[in-house]
């Protein structure tokens, strides 16, 4: 059986959008799994899964579900059994085993009254996340369809 994994673009008129993975579960596809990194570019950012997360519960956030792929289950675990909303960052399947090998971006922001002495590329969860799913489509867990849905998707 395979499993359908999102990405999930939380739109903003101003920043960049916010990106993550959002894994829904089998009994309930409003509720499942969000794999992401958190923080701003100012001050880098931190590996973050959202366990048995509803999306239903955020419905006054704007946001986009663009489906990226269809993986084979055994791949990916459910939440948590007792159905408690959880946040951590240990692994407990491959996908989110991968997400730790991708080091979250640290501080790419550098806010500065002196001349710049050389161009800084600014990472923030996006560049991330496309790391994360070049990584997965490596690993043959994500089909390469997944990089072509992503680079379509909105970004701000």
């Amino acid at each position: 059986m395979t499993r359908d994994v999102f990405l999930i673009v939380y739109r903003s008129p101003v920043f960049p959008a916010h990106w993550a993975l959002w894994i829904p579960s089998v009994d309930n596809t409003n509720v499942g799994k969000i794999i992401n990194v958190i923080g701003d570019a100012s001050s880098g950012f931190e590996h973050e899964f959202v366990r048995n997360h509803d999306l239903e519960e955020e419905s006054h956030r704007r946001n986009d579900l663009v489906l990226l792929a269809k993986v084979n289950e055994e791949h990916i675990v459910d939440s948590l059994e007792d159905g408690s909303n959880v946040n951590d960052a240990t692994a407990v399947d491959d996908i989110e085993r991968k997400a730790l090998e991708i080091p979250a971006p640290v501080k790419s922001l550098r806010l500065s009254t002196d001349p710049p002495t050389k161009r800084v590329e600014i990472q923030n969860c996006q560049t991330w996340l496309r790391e994360l799913v070049v990584g997965l489509v490596a690993a043959e867990i994500f089909p390469e369809s997944s990089i072509v849905a992503m680079d379509n998707a909105p970004k701000n």
